[in-house]
């Protein structure tokens, strides 16, 4: 058995022997290592600075979105039966009626009720339900109305069940949907553009991406969204031609 001072022997014999091999292998070697050690400090860097990007972000929490039940079917069709509401749209339908009819007089122009829409539609059972579809926006307000005193949540119970799950808070958002027939569209160089809308040509032409949902629009508290805004929005103000945006997360 080869003793370790033989080993030595031998290995200064062959450095004097074949010094440049010798300092080749040695070199390799050492880049080898280097290159392990760059690698394995670099991923180590890589993790601990994900893991102080998660501490401090938003990616380390769930953000839980709590929505009221919708009513049952039944107790929908229940509301919409309602008599009494039916007798009001009834009232008001006959209300905007003579108001359209006084107005059409007074522009010159030509209005028949038959054919408007009015808010209420007979059933097949020969009831009279309110019609969801009301293009003049009656049976919406009234069941606005309805339920205007109806607070969507009880939120101390809210609170008190999210605390069970490990809530920290809670925020509230305001969301706003954009009356009927109407919609969140740019305004370019500020100047709204009137066009025919039945010819197609001439809604190609000014057609115009909307840069936002054009069918509501959310308030959200800042505590939830300053971790994805530029501080001070990026300098941004109200200037009347621009909107500060938030881009989802697949934009980066």
């Amino acid at each position: 058995m080869i003793k370790l001072a033989d080993v030595g022997v031998l290995a200064f014999t062959k450095l004097r022997a074949r010094k440049l091999r010798t300092f080749l292998t040695v070199l390799l070697a050492s880049m080898l290592f280097g290159v392990l050690i760059a690698a394995s400090l670099v991923t180590h860097g890589l993790f601990q600075s994900i893991d102080s990007f998660r501490k401090e972000g938003l990616t380390s929490r769930y953000i839980v979105s709590v929505l009221n039940t919708p009513p049952s079917a039944d107790e929908f069709y229940k509301t919409i039966r309602d008599p009494g509401l039916v007798a009001k749209a009834k009232k008001r339908y006959e209300s905007l009626v003579t108001q359209k009819t006084t107005e059409a007089k007074r522009l010159g122009l030509e209005y028949s009720h038959v054919n408007d829409q009015p808010p209420y539609t007979q059933t097949s059972d020969g009831s009279t339900q309110l019609s969801i579809n009301d293009p003049n926006g009656i049976t919406l307000q009234l069941l606005k109305e309805k339920y205007s005193s109806t607070p969507a949540f009880d939120e101390a119970k809210l609170s008190q069940l999210a605390k069970q799950y490990g809530a920290i808070k809670t925020f509230t958002e305001e969301s706003y949907a954009i009356k009927k027939r109407s919609s969140l569209s740019p305004l370019i160089d500020g100047k709204e553009v009137f066009y025919d809308s039945s010819n197609e040509a001439e809604v190609n032409t000014h057609y115009v991406k909307p840069p936002i949902n054009t069918s509501g629009i959310t308030l959200a508290p800042p505590e939830t969204t300053k971790g994805i805004v530029l501080p001070d929005n990026a300098g941004w103000r109200p200037d009347g031609s621009s909107l500060p945006v938030i881009l989802p997360q697949k934009c980066y």
